[in-house]
């Protein structure tokens, strides 16, 4: 009986046991979260944002993550990417073609560029007037017809091109808004090792190919007088040493850096923009010169073709600005050696020989050093970090 009584206790306390709550689901996660958005021609790009100190980077926006995402504290710091702003692997000539890329932001770089190179070659020249001991009219003449005739000339000419690697930068930061380093090489800044490997090899190359050169040339073309004084020379060797290799850099970073970029950028086919490019820019690195003989132009043009494709082959102006600075200072040291007797504009078809073998030995030489070495032709870009996933 009373078994019976304890099992229709247990029976009703069955009945009456309360059901369990309605329990709400967790509060969502916050954490910072990826921004991307989609692009017809390619697919789902990071979104950056400009930041006054690192460029450009990857966008985060704080907001609740997806179901499955770790806790906010394991999730890791927004990771910036302003190294590498392009969804993927860049050749060098197509680094302005940045997600934010115009044709419109290149043709207001040249002239934003070329605005602030005359600004400030004018005030370049007129400090250089307002100090200088010779009259202006003279300081003039020698500054457009015989840079080499003293010191101060060769000076201000070598500052004023140099002038064309900031004017560069102005077009880069106030209307690309990229980093400075992106007209350097595709890992955003100079190699400096690599440059100083190429300059090696070129001053050997180009020694034995000046030394050539010089043996073709008339001795008793130039002024006639047999030898400069003491004070010329050592004020000039300054001049040469110090700030020809500036002059050089900037003449690449303008004609193979950031005009080459923007007829590139203007051609989408790669192969097609890169020679357009490269033959464009070298007729006009050929004209920039002034007046010259057939020969002397021909030997710039093929300078010009010949650095657009260490360009290529390298990824970066490193091998081009070796070369081309080596070639003017060897060139400037033997007219100081030599004396007023050599005029370093003559030349003939011998000479133009002499000029295209060393070239083609100096492009062998890249060529066969970037493949052996293995030399990054195209930017890398960095997979973004996944946030840690929830135990």
């Amino acid at each position: 009986m009373r078994g019976a009584v304890d099992e229709r206790r247990m029976t009703g306390l069955a009945a009456y046991t309360p059901t369990p709550s309605f329990t709400a689901p967790p509060p969502p996660v916050y954490g910072w979260v990826p921004q991307y958005y989609w692009d017809p021609q390619w697919g789902w790009v990071p979104h950056y944002v400009w930041h006054a100190q690192d460029g450009w980077v990857h966008g985060f926006i704080w907001a609740p993550l997806p179901p499955g995402w770790g806790q906010p504290t394991l999730a890791p710091a927004p990771q910036r990417y302003g190294k590498a702003p392009h969804p993927e692997p860049t050749t060098y000539l197509q680094l302005l073609r940045t997600p934010t890329y115009g044709w419109w932001k290149s043709l207001l770089g040249l002239l934003l560029a070329g605005t602030a190179w005359l600004v400030g070659s004018t005030v370049l020249v007129v400090v250089a007037l307002l100090v200088g001991d010779g009259g202006s009219e003279q300081f003039l003449n020698d500054l457009a017809f015989d840079p080499l005739g003293s010191p101060t000339t060769l000076l201000i000419v070598n500052l004023n091109l140099a002038l064309l690697i900031p004017s560069v930068w102005v077009a880069l930061i106030a209307v690309h808004q990229e980093r400075l380093g992106w007209v350097s090489s595709v890992v955003r800044q100079l190699r400096w090792r690599l440059l100083l490997t190429f300059g090696l090899v070129a001053t050997g190359l180009l020694a034995i190919g000046l030394l050539l050169g010089f043996l073709l040339v008339d001795p008793v073309a130039g002024s006639g007088e047999e030898s400069y004084d003491t004070g010329f020379i050592v004020a000039m060797l300054a001049v040469v040493l110090l700030t020809t290799p500036l002059q050089a850099a900037g003449e690449e970073y303008l004609f193979r850096g950031y005009l080459s970029q923007v007829i590139a950028g203007w051609i989408p086919p790669r192969a097609a923009g890169a020679i357009v490019a490269g033959l464009l820019t070298g007729f006009l690195f050929a004209l920039a010169h002034g007046s010259q003989d057939v020969p002397t132009f021909l030997s710039r043009l093929a300078f010009g073709l010949s650095a657009s494709l260490l360009v290529w082959l390298t990824g970066g102006l490193e091998a081009a600005i070796a070369y081309h600075a080596m070639n003017n200072v060897l060139l400037f040291l033997l007219a100081l050696v030599v004396g007023p007797s050599l005029e370093v504009e003559i030349s003939s078809a011998l000479v133009l020989i002499v000029d295209l073998l060393v070239m083609a030995a100096f492009v062998a030489f890249v060529w066969w050093w970037s493949r052996r070495r293995a030399a990054q032709q195209a930017t890398s870009v960095p997979a973004p970090a996944p946030l840690a996933h929830a135990q």
